[in-house]
């Protein structure tokens, strides 16, 4: 009966490791990320690819309206 005991405390005690240090150790803010909401591929003249890519403003999206003419997201170009 020991035998099955230990097992089942081992079992306890991987559940209990793994529950706590299954947390945000490498946590990154949503602030802080860069989210691609929306990516256009062009194809220019002269063989060139133009790469747009639309990233939103984390202080300007949420239930509070732009004000002032500053939108909610920025777009980001490249050739």
């Amino acid at each position: 009966m020991q035998r099955g005991t230990r097992r089942v405390a081992l079992v306890a005690l991987l559940l209990t490791v793994v529950v706590l240090f299954a947390g945000c150790w490498d946590l990154e803010e949503v602030e802080d990320l860069g989210l691609i909401l929306a990516l256009a591929v062009d194809r220019l003249p002269g063989g060139e690819v133009c790469l747009l890519a639309q990233v939103p403003n984390p202080a300007m999206v949420g239930p509070t309206p732009a004000v002032g003419g500053v939108t909610p997201g920025t777009s980001i170009g490249s050739k």
